[in-house]
């Protein structure tokens, strides 16, 4: 399985102040969200946790894209941290 998982931590408030969103596109062109874990898993962005997760039981071969998009970074720059594991050559 290919997992990977974006973590950051946030400026004090009610909500989030800084949002990350975890963006990854498989060899294959399809998109999976942070935190969407049913079909279609490109179907929302995740705007309430500093805590995202994409997982692929079976992913295909080849090369996989792995973004961290700041869709809302109000409070300066966002320092972050990104795991990913899996089969890798």
């Amino acid at each position: 399985p290919f997992k990977a998982t974006l973590v950051w931590t946030d400026y004090p408030g009610q909500s989030l102040i800084n949002n990350l969103n975890l963006i990854v596109t498989d060899p294959s062109g399809n998109r999976f969200n942070g935190n969407v874990f049913e079909p279609p898993f490109d179907s929302s962005l995740d705007i309430s946790n500093n805590v995202e997760s994409v997982f692929i039981p079976d992913p295909v071969p080849g090369v996989y894209k792995i973004e961290v998009v700041g869709s809302n970074v109000a409070e300066t720059t966002q320092d972050y941290a990104l795991v990913y594991s899996g089969m890798f050559s």
